[in-house]
């Protein structure tokens, strides 16, 4: 039925019209064929070239004919990636060392293409002061000691050190998920050129536990000798400077003497000498740090300051600057320390939790002379 449909409408057309018909059918048929291949052989577009950083990308562009090139110039078939394709090649290695966006034009006939750096990259972000980080970790060698020494004390600027004090603690304790109440005291005794401290927590059923250093005093700060380390029998590290070494008792490796290194007790007076000698100079987010030893290693202790806190304390209300020890590896303990103006920056209130939720918090209950009795 539809093919004589067909048939007698080809009889009632003139002859002009069909030889049209036929004419305009067979171009467009010609045109659809041949398209496919026209298509791939026209000219590559114009490219925009964008860096991220080293990365450098290659966009095509939709095409669009060049009104002053010569005929003959589109005649060669593109090599070019599809747009899609070159980024989603090179967009992970751009993530990966992305540094800042350039802009640039296209290239051209007249040369390659130029690349500007995007002005809203060029204004400056919050910098830092030198106030503010005031000495970063040393980067750690492949014998897991910094790789430079600790820069001396005086780097950190003056020293003054606190008054002689005897101080004493009470102290809330967490032991396996088990609260218990304790008692703590803190002796700092120097003289001239001497200094000696000890801590000594105790407890009616748990013992006790004495920290101590002894070493010089000098004016860029502590220079320890030994530091002890007893709860049944003593653990000591010793400060060799003269072969530029730290020795432990308990027959652990050998440490290096670095500069300014601290032991766990002196570390507190180190931090209250230099409040002390500039407190306007150690703002919030203010970091100190110290190579410091206990009695069988050594590693990197970096305070950050976070401001002044008003405390509640047995001994009364006190204004303190509270610092925090910034963990370095997943097990590190956590320390905490506020140290009060109005006490020549002693501290008053210590804090040091233990990744199994183990913790002692020593609170301020009285001060006293160095002197005064126990």
């Amino acid at each position: 039925m539809w093919f004589e449909s067909i048939a007698s409408a080809w009889r009632t057309w003139p002859s002009s019209s069909a030889w049209l018909w036929l004419i305009s059918a067979g171009l467009h048929l010609l045109v659809l064929l041949h398209w496919p291949t026209w298509h791939a052989t026209a000219a590559p577009a114009p490219r925009w070239q964008v860096s991220w950083g080293p990365v450098t990308s290659t966009a095509t562009l939709p095409n669009t004919p060049d009104r002053d090139a010569p005929t003959g110039q589109h005649d060669q078939p593109s090599t070019e990636k599809s747009a899609a394709t070159q980024m989603a090649t090179e967009m992970p290695t751009a993530a990966a060392t992305m540094d800042r966006p350039i802009i640039g034009r296209p290239s051209t006939d007249d040369g390659p293409a130029t690349t500007q750096t995007d002005p809203a990259f060029l204004s400056p972000g919050p910098v830092a002061s030198p106030r503010e980080v005031l000495l970063a970790q040393a980067p750690l060698a492949p014998s897991g000691l910094p790789a430079s020494a600790t820069p001396s004390l005086s780097a950190l600027g003056s020293y003054r050190a606190p008054s002689g004090a005897r101080l004493r603690y009470d102290l809330q304790g967490i032991a396996k998920g088990f609260g218990y109440s304790a008692k703590a005291e803190l002796l700092w005794q120097p003289d001239a050129s001497q200094y000696d401290a000890r801590l000594e927590v105790s407890h009616f059923l748990l013992g006790s536990r004495v920290q101590t250093s002894q070493g010089q005093l000098t004016a860029e700060g502590l220079l320890p000798r030994r530091f002890g380390d007893k709860v049944r029998s003593e653990q000591a590290a010793h400060f060799q400077r003269d072969k530029g070494l730290i020795t432990y008792s308990a027959n652990t490796p050998d440490a290096a003497l670095l500069a300014g290194t601290q032991d766990r007790l002196s570390v507190f007076i180190q931090i209250s000498g230099l409040l002390g000698a500039e407190p306007l100079r150690w703002g919030p987010g203010a970091v100190m740090s110290f190579n410091t030893t206990g009695a069988r290693d050594t590693e990197v202790w970096s305070f950050q300051l976070s401001g002044i806190e008003q405390l509640k304390l047995p001994f009364g209300t006190l204004d303190a600057v509270r610092l925090v020890r910034q963990e370095q590896k997943q097990y590190d303990q956590r320390v905490e320390l506020w140290m009060a103006p109005s006490l020549e920056h002693l501290p008053v209130r210590i804090r040091i939790t233990q990744t199994s939720g183990d913790q002692v918090d020593l609170l301020l209950r009285s001060k006293e002379l160095a002197n005064a009795s126990p």
